[in-house]
């Protein structure tokens, strides 16, 4: 024997939702405080990057001159004297290594 199909309803305790339709009033009402709270942390966010912002372009100066060249921080200064100072070193050495071998093979 057939049987009628079983009707389901779906109701929730604030009564959101009835037989028929939604009830949106209460759903925009639940969702005001949700919405505020994001609009509230995105311009939160806003001011953290606005206050990056002006830290970047404040140190700007230090990096690049108002020519547009970029500038030496005091850390790749010191690496290239330190570098070049080297560099000098050993170029003498092999300045005076070719002056010896010079005087060995004029004396042959």
């Amino acid at each position: 024997m057939p049987t009628k199909p079983t009707r389901f309803t779906i109701t929730m305790a604030d009564g959101i939702m009835d037989e028929k339709h939604f009830d949106f009033g209460k759903i925009i009402n639940m969702a005001f405080p949700i919405l505020v709270a994001a609009i509230g942390w995105l311009l939160s966010q806003i001011t953290t990057l606005n206050t990056k912002v002006q830290e970047l372009e404040g140190k700007m100066p230090m990096l690049i001159t108002a020519q547009g060249i970029p500038t030496d921080s005091p850390i790749s200064a010191e690496a290239r004297y330190r570098l070049r100072d080297e560099l000098s070193k050993q170029i003498n050495d092999l300045a005076v290594r070719v002056r010896i071998l010079e005087k060995v093979t004029e004396g042959k």
